[in-house]
């Protein structure tokens, strides 16, 4: 769900979480392309700043997530301050422009297992769309890596077996193995 503020403020508050508690991050973004890491790094290191990042790839990649006025781009650009101010290394999780669906999920598994083979020291949080997670290529169980996987915007069927009461700040695992920010399961 890459156009929704009420997840994606939720990410990012998990994500400070986890930062605060020390534990070593690696983002990973479909939000960006591997042939923009040069652009990325540059950008986290303090020597581009945003709109000289955002330049650069909206020339190679028009249709750029941090430019993208259908999606939540403040959110990706927000994940990449991020990165910046933690000094954490940012990572694309494919090529852009898109390869065709077919290819993508392949792809993206072996990016996956690449980058988590690179950095064992670190925790590998992806930002990917939900559909890649349990959807025709179910990258998640690809990837045959532990971790937990946070779904997006739930479905009607899953906010009507939503349970009535929970704390705010709960997560809760859905019987497909999801698991779902509270917040987004209150009526």
């Amino acid at each position: 769900h890459h156009a929704s503020p009420r997840l994606h403020l939720l990410q990012r508050e998990l994500l400070r979480e986890l930062q605060a508690a020390g534990v070593p991050l690696l983002l990973v973004l479909e939000a960006i392309g591997e042939q923009d890491e040069p652009w990325v790094d540059a950008f986290l290191a303090g020597q581009a700043d945003e709109w000289v990042l955002r330049e650069r790839i909206r020339r190679r990649w028009p249709a750029s997530w941090l430019d993208d006025a259908t999606l939540d781009s403040s959110h990706y650009r927000a994940l990449l301050a991020f990165g910046r101010r933690h000094r954490l290394p940012v990572r694309g999780l494919e090529p852009t422009p898109r390869l065709p669906l077919a290819e993508r999920d392949p792809r993206i598994v072996a990016r996956v297992r690449e980058l988590a083979g690179a950095h064992p020291d670190r925790l590998v949080v992806v930002v990917v769309g939900q559909a890649h997670l349990l959807g025709e290529g179910n990258v998640a169980a690809a990837c045959g890596l532990p971790g937990l996987l946070l779904g997006g915007e739930p479905t009607p069927a899953l906010l009507a077996a939503a349970p009535p009461r929970h704390a705010a700040s709960d997560v809760l695992r859905s019987n497909g193995g999801i698991w779902w920010f509270a917040p987004l399961l209150a009526p």
